[in-house]
């Protein structure tokens, strides 16, 4: 049985890996690099007949407590060690190799929002569970699903941040039918992939799977999410994980500088839903939490009145939608939803140190808020404006500076993020370097920031990062299936169409730098900016001293 799920897990790996053009390459590179690619053919195939005998064979001749390594070393006089065998003539092992049958190769897509659009099936179900439906012919006939179930508002939400999240980790860890193993082996059999997760009013699922097995996969999904055991014992388990996970990141200098900006930014109250604990009291609210209260969580809030679901790739509507109307049609919340208002929190701009003993990274994060309607005039010139800055990868002002031009950080960024509910803009973004660079990275970084405020930008620069930021859209976001399905999705929820898209990039196109610098100079400027800095500062201020 152990071998059986261990061959399904790596066939399934290997058949999602054709689904991806950009994996199929860098994996036959590697095997190349071991003496040809076609070994990597043959090792799918030797997977396919390996027997007990032959894995227990292995174990026995090199599993050997005396030929591994551990944390401890002891030596001892007379190791019995394992002579390696003989290179392997390669040329001759793959010389009459022939491969198994093609995958489908699926159909040239134009990922134009029109197309899109003509493409698109809409549907909402009697109980109010929103559906978008893109068929189209994919590589390894691959569908890609994302959904979203939306339940509860800040008043009934309130204290229940780590029962959601603990709750939304258990849907896969065992049903009536099936336990955790069951579940896991039945997925590799399907060569499907499901990812389930939660917090405060949101339970979101991403599956992939193929056409031929998309059918018992939305069955098996469906008894995933409503006939979960909720099982006590794997309860702990997860507390267990998830508490490590934070004890993990108490001492690293990402997590602690990125929570602090977060708690000062978003100062909610401790029972509210949105606020963001310390790692010891996330760790503790983990602890507190009982099964009768994920029971009772699952049993108040669960349902998919206020759901939204997006499915893009090869399938046939009129086979899956009675599927899903079957599976979540008639799964009504008890608890109704309403959406959380965000607002903007009147803080003081904070600049802060933050020591993390012993750790050779230090991490820069900033981060403001201001009003912005994402339907305004200023929107598209934030949104360039920001790609100019930091948004752009190795094009970016930061980026060219902080590591191309003085070698002082190892990655840079910022990132221009709407709440198209709420009316809300925020810039934040950061930098890793080594503490010893932390005075000059910082130093740097506003110089880049008031260099844009006062200058601008100019008639080419604009130019060209209009060009790059449009490809990358239409690259990014809509030519790439698991991105399309959850911007899909995403803008079921918000009320948004696809034509919105059309239109920014219709309104960036016609920008001028005019209207990016007035834009800019109106909202940005190193005195608004919060900014958290943490690493291990101490270490170099001590090694400086004489």
């Amino acid at each position: 049985d152990e071998i059986e799920r261990a061959r399904a897990e790596a066939l399934k790996e290997h058949e999602q890996l054709f689904n991806s053009s950009e994996d199929v390459c860098i994996t036959l590179s590697e095997w190349i690099g071991m003496g040809d690619w076609r070994l990597f053919f043959l090792n799918r195939d030797r997977i396919k007949n390996v027997s007990v005998e032959q894995v227990q064979r292995i174990a026995s001749t090199y599993l050997k407590p005396d030929n591994r390594t551990i944390g401890l070393f002891i030596p001892i006089k007379q190791p019995d060690r394992v002579e390696m065998p003989d290179a392997i003539n390669v040329a001759n092992l793959v010389a009459d190799y022939k491969g198994g049958a093609a995958i489908a190769q699926g159909e040239v897509f134009d990922p134009s929002v029109s197309n899109i659009l003509s493409r698109t099936t809409y549907a909402t179900l009697p109980n109010g569970l929103k559906l978008a439906m893109l068929p189209k012919k994919t590589r390894g006939e691959t569908v890609r699903l994302s959904l979203i179930f939306l339940n509860g508002n800040e008043q009934t939400l309130k204290n229940k941040a780590s029962i959601s999240s603990l709750t939304a980790g258990l849907l896969d860890k065992g049903t009536t039918k099936h336990t955790r193993e069951q579940i896991k082996a039945e997925l590799d059999r399907l060569q499907t992939t499901i990812n389930i997760g939660g917090d405060g009013p949101a339970l979101r699922v991403s599956l992939e799977t193929t056409k031929p097995n998309l059918v018992p996969t939305l069955n098996l999904l469906r008894e995933m999410l409503r006939e979960s055991t909720l099982s006590a014992a794997e309860l702990e388990k997860l507390k267990l994980e998830q508490i490590t996970n934070w004890e993990s990141q108490k001492s690293e200098p990402g997590s602690i500088g990125y929570i602090e900006l977060d708690r000062h930014l978003h100062p909610y109250p401790k029972d509210d839903p949105r606020y963001t604990g310390t790692p010891d009291e996330a760790i503790a609210a983990i602890k507190a939490v009982t099964p009768e209260q994920v029971k009772q969580f699952y049993q108040e809030f669960y349902g998919a009145s206020a759901g939204n679901l997006s499915i893009v790739g090869d399938f046939d509507i009129a086979t899956i939608q009675p599927i899903i109307k079957q599976s979540f049609g008639d799964w009504v919340s008890t608890k109704p939803y309403t959406p959380l208002k965000d607002k903007i929190f009147p803080v003081a701009p904070l600049k802060k140190d933050i020591e993390t003993p012993d750790k050779s990274n230090a991490f820069f994060f900033f981060g403001f808020e201001f009003p912005m309607d994402p339907n305004s005039p200023e929107f598209p010139a934030m949104e360039i404006g920001n790609y100019i800055f930091g948004g752009s990868g190795f094009q970016s002002r930061v980026l060219q500076r902080l590591r191309e031009k003085e070698g002082l950080s190892y990655g840079a960024w910022s990132s221009f993020e709407d709440s198209p509910t709420q009316k809300i803009g925020q810039v934040n973004g950061g930098a890793i370097y080594n503490p010893q660079n932390a005075e000059k990275l910082q130093a740097a970084f506003k110089e880049e920031v008031d260099r844009i405020v006062k200058d601008g930008v100019s008639v080419d620069e604009l130019k060209a990062a209009i060009a790059t930021w449009k490809q990358e859209r239409l690259v990014n976001d809509r030519a790439q299936d698991y991105a399309l399905v959850r911007k899909m999705r995403q803008y079921l929820q918000w009320g948004r169409s696809l034509e919105w898209d059309q239109e920014l990039e219709k309104k960036v196109s016609d920008l001028t730098p005019a209207q990016v610098n007035a834009v800019i100079k109106k909202y940005v400027s190193w005195d608004k900016m919060s900014v958290i800095k943490a690493g291990d500062f101490a270490k170099y201020n001590n090694l400086k001293k004489p």
